[in-house]
């Protein structure tokens, strides 16, 4: 199973959008994250994707 991801752009939205889709994801399975850098230097970092998404994939890729 897979899952895309592509929704606000805001932190907090994002962060709950990743933890509902690793929720669901089976073994093997993937997530796809549209817009990763948005606005990346741009905006705020509350306002991004990117900080929200960095640290599951952190904790995932260290567990595997």
């Amino acid at each position: 199973m897979s899952s895309n991801i592509n929704g606000s752009h805001t932190r907090d939205d994002a962060l709950m959008d990743s933890l509902l889709a690793w929720r669901m994801l089976k073994p093997n399975g993937t997530i796809i994250w549209d817009d990763y850098i948005w606005q990346f230097g741009k905006l705020p970092a509350e306002e991004r994707p990117k900080d929200a998404i960095d640290p599951g994939c952190v904790k995932t890729l260290r567990l595997m």
